[in-house]
């Protein structure tokens, strides 16, 4: 399945649920920082730069939507470039994991309570399918 065909299966699946809250998983061509390789927004939106689709970006976006932060090593390093950066996962991240969503509690990065959905990486506005999104830092994301 080639790029064009895997984000027409997003947004039809992304339509077809009515609530707004649908995972969201796009391979996009670039970002507005060029050093992004991957963002996660509110919690559910997933955008891997097409030059990292086979890398393990992908997969440290999914850990955000899980609600693990950054670490200092394993899959959840800040850069993708850090040599303590592997696939591991750790206790600490995996417990916060667990147990903030549960408590709807704030996650060790300040970020919002579970659920809420705040972006705090850049301003931006996107398009998927028909639906226009407007992002603001540290703003919940609005559907026009």
């Amino acid at each position: 399945m080639n790029v064009a065909q895997r984000s027409s299966v997003v947004t039809e699946a992304f339509r077809a649920d009515k609530s707004g809250i649908a995972n969201i998983y796009e391979v996009v061509s670039s970002f507005k920082d060029s050093n992004k390789n991957g963002v996660t927004v509110n919690g559910n939106h997933i955008g891997v730069k097409y030059s990292r689709q086979d890398e393990n970006t992908g997969a440290h976006e999914v850990g955000h939507t899980f609600g693990l932060t950054h670490g200092s090593s394993g899959l959840m390093t800040s850069s993708s470039t850090d040599p303590y950066r592997s696939l591991d996962l750790n206790t600490v991240g995996l417990k916060d994991m667990i147990t903030y969503p549960i408590r709807g509690k704030s996650n060790s990065e300040g970020r919002g309570v579970a659920g809420e959905g705040h972006l705090s990486v850049f301003d931006f506005s996107y398009s998927i399918g028909s639906s226009y999104y407007s992002v603001s830092k540290w703003g919940k994301i609005r559907r026009r």
